[in-house]
């Protein structure tokens, strides 16, 4: 509230103190609503930056999970028709690897 909202309010109290009326002030529908709409719309910015943020986090971590997946099927995975991994069998690697490998 302004200044002048609160020496309005505190005028219309006072002279509602001598009609026997409530002392809380009256706030005026036009004075709140356009500080109702501003903060409405600064939670909706926040919240899409977040949301954004969160996209953004998810589609790496969607991407990594894809790239450890095929890692663990050319690389570490002994097929059953080939008995060995892909990655043997074209000759990139002479044996199949552990987690170990990739973490160390």
């Amino acid at each position: 509230m302004t200044k002048r909202m609160i020496a309005a309010a505190e005028k219309r109290s006072a002279a509602d103190q001598n009609g026997g009326a409530s002392s809380s002030p009256i706030f005026i529908a036009s004075h709140v609503e356009p500080q109702i709409r501003h903060s409405i719309a600064k939670t909706r910015f926040v919240m899409d930056g977040n949301k954004e943020k969160l996209r953004r986090k998810a589609n790496g971590l969607l991407k990594a999970g894809i790239s450890v997946y095929f890692w663990h099927h050319n690389f570490a995975r002994i097929h059953g028709a080939l008995r060995v991994t892909p990655a043997m069998e074209a000759g990139i690697v002479p044996t199949a690897l552990d987690w170990v490998a990739v973490i160390g």
